[in-house]
């Protein structure tokens, strides 16, 4: 399927550390954001064309409070979000 993006979070809920795992059909851009749940921009993890294959980011959450946060996945076509619950 064309723009397919399939994904995986691990661990989750984690304690410091998260990893985005995916796979892309073809080569996009491809922005990671995690939000709290006020909806405030926590952090951008990455904004970049990403080559078609597996590929993974990982997220370092150093200095961020234990919570709720949401990773939104955006490619411009699609548009995910993902809870991730973080504790510390």
């Amino acid at each position: 399927m064309e723009n397919e993006l399939r994904f995986g979070v691990y661990p989750n809920p984690t304690s410091n550390n998260t990893i985005i795992s995916f796979s892309l059909s073809q080569s996009q851009k491809i922005s990671f954001q995690f939000f709290d749940v006020d909806g405030r921009l926590v952090s951008t993890l990455a904004e970049k064309i990403f080559a078609e294959g597996e590929n993974e980011v990982s997220w370092e959450a150093d200095g961020i409070d234990a919570g709720i946060y949401f990773l939104k996945i955006n490619t411009g076509k699609f548009t995910k979000a993902e809870k991730i619950i973080l504790t510390k």
